[in-house]
């Protein structure tokens, strides 16, 4: 008996698992199984302090669970899967904490907290009047839930809080996070949040949603309906929203505020990239890019609508670039919005069906006067700048070193195209009378300068150039008749000049008689100078006779010289 004792001591003290099961939570000191069991804990009142995980779990639910008291979930690093979803209870508060929280694949969830059954509603976070949901350094998904199922719904007063955290709420079954009537707030600060591929939006719900992006990363993308559809968005403190590739629009707001260095940007949507209805302020440091949307051949890349007098405005230093939509680029229906001086707006490479390629203004527009707006293109009038009857424009002259690109006219194939230097704004054909569309090159050519900046009613402009001065064709050089060869007058003989008579020769003096040496024969007088005779047939050369004087003297010489040796 003792013997056996031992033992059974033995086997509890060397395997207490097998005899106590896995701890996976606890509640102050105490523990719990299963994840379960730690919330159904805390629902029935008889725990407040927070669930710690202590080892990856999972939820055994096979519907929604309603979480009816505040409660903190903290998961020490370690992975909660939820094999359903949860509503929250008004006026309560539900945590998660340092956990890689998994909701995939839900095909339940539970909307209503007051219902005692389990449901089989079609949401898998439903967040009720002034409930708080706050998720905090954690990596959190809701994905690939099933068809007809909504990520979050929040209703009048909810708060969703996602705190340095990675949120990713993807293809899901309905929209990503939607909301009924009432105010509701969605935070994100210092996170990096991704809505893409839903069946229906990303964001969306009536104008009283309110999203604050804070120092983090948004992306609405390749939703099939919307990016994000009406609410109000603040962006500040260098964050970076990203809305494209959506089937429809892109950002579709009540209210849009950019500032602290951050971007906002809509690009290849189907249809317009961002819509606003209410306020518009993008601050000095920030920038707006509305890019490629229109995809599906309606829209804008971004529209200004009001019934209300409200004033969109961008201040000096913002950076504003509206480029390559496949219809307006910019469209202003508010009768005041202002682009500061000194903002860098660039309006370029857009398509539009009808009127206004670049800028279609209904309303009152004040543009910078260095605003990049050409090479852009309109099936019917003003391929970059129209404004109707009532609407008014200022803005600037065309910039010196502007080009057309000749690219292609959409809607209009006969177009001229050319990428002659820009010089000037130019009439794009009026509507509603007999003007044409510029052609400068055309067959008849028409290029009407337009001079003035600041203008109320119907305008339609194109920034072109005037029609090309031609360059003269030379007049050929006419080939010259041959002069015919004169015939010569004879030359009559020169009559022959008589020679001159020759001028006589000049006398010289006789040379003087040589005094006698001393006892020497006295020298032979010498011979007068010779007379130029006439030529008589004797040709002996000069030279000749020089030499025989020469030779006679030097006889003489030597002659005497002997007789006065011999004396």
């Amino acid at each position: 008996m003792q013997k056996a004792l031992v033992f059974l001591l033995l086997c509890l003290f060397l395997f207490p698992a097998c005899a106590l099961g896995e701890t996976v939570a606890k509640i102050a000191e105490t523990p719990y199984e299963t994840l379960d069991d730690a919330i159904e804990a805390v629902q029935n009142g008889s725990q407040t302090a927070p669930i710690e995980i202590l080892a990856d779990c999972s939820t055994s639910w096979t519907y929604g669970q309603r979480f009816v008291k505040n409660m903190t979930i903290e998961g020490n690093q370690h992975t909660i899967h939820f094999t359903a979803g949860f509503c929250i209870k008004p006026d309560t508060q539900t945590t998660f904490k340092n956990a890689a929280v998994i909701m995939d694949s839900i095909a339940y969830g539970k909307s209503d907290w007051s219902d005692p059954n389990p449901g089989k509603n079609k949401i898998v976070v439903t967040v009720n009047p002034n409930a708080v949901f706050t998720v905090q350094n954690c990596k959190f998904d809701i994905t690939n839930s099933k068809e007809s199922v909504d990520g979050i719904y929040m209703h009048a007063g909810a708060y969703v809080n996602f705190v340095s955290s990675e949120v990713n709420i993807s293809n899901n079954g309905l929209n990503g996070i939607t909301q009924d009537s009432g105010n509701s707030y969605l935070n994100i600060k210092d996170s990096t949040v991704s809505i893409n591929n839903n069946r229906w939006n990303g964001i969306t719900g009536p104008a009283f949603m309110n999203v604050t992006v804070s120092n983090s990363k948004l992306d609405i993308q390749g939703n099939r309906v919307r990016g994000m559809h009406c609410g109000k968005m603040f962006v500040t403190d260098g964050s970076s929203v990203t809305a494209s590739g959506n089937k429809s629009d892109g950002l579709n707001l009540d209210e849009l505020i950019i500032e602290g260095k951050s971007v906002v940007t809509a690009s290849g949507n189907g249809a317009t990239g961002i819509r606003d209805m209410g306020v518009f302020k993008i601050d000095g440091t920030s920038t707006l890019i509305a890019t490629g949307n229109a995809t599906s051949g309606r829209g804008a890349g971004l529209r200004l609508l009001s019934s209300r007098d409200i004033t969109a405005f961008a201040a000096k230093g913002a950076v504003i670039s509206i480029n390559n939509n496949l219809r307006n680029g910019l469209e202003n229906y508010r009768p005041h919005t202002v682009f500061e001086e000194g903002v860098r707006l660039e309006i370029m490479g857009n398509n539009e069906k009808n009127n206004g390629g670049g800028v279609y203004n209904d309303g009152g527009l004040s543009l910078p006067a260095d605003a990049r707006i050409y090479n852009n293109h309109a099936g019917k009038s003003g391929d970059d700048i129209y404004c109707t009857e009532n609407a008014s424009i200022t803005f600037g002259s065309v910039g010196k070193n502007w080009y057309l690109d000749g690219s292609e006219n959409l809607y209009r194939k006969d177009a001229v195209r050319c990428k002659d230097q820009i010089d000037g704004w130019y009439v794009d054909h009026f509507p509603s009378s007999s003007s044409s569309h510029w052609n400068a090159h055309g067959e008849p050519p028409y290029a009407e300068l337009h001079s003035s900046t600041t203008v109320t009613g119907l305008l339609a402009l194109k920034a072109a150039h005037a029609i090309p001065t031609p360059t003269p064709t030379p007049t050929p050089t006419p080939t010259p008749t041959p002069t015919p060869t004169p015939t010569p007058t004879a030359t009559p003989a020169p009559t022959a000049t008589p020679a001159p008579t020759a001028t006589p020769a000049p006398s010289f003096s006789p040379a003087p008689t040589a005094t006698a040496l001393p006892s020497a024969s006295p020298l032979p007088s010498a011979s007068p100078a010779p007379i130029d005779l006439p030529k008589t047939g004797d040709e002996s050369p000069l030279f000749f006779w020089a030499v025989m004087m020469v030779c006679s003297l030097l006889g003489i010489v030597l002659y005497q010289k002997h007789h006065t040796f011999e004396g």
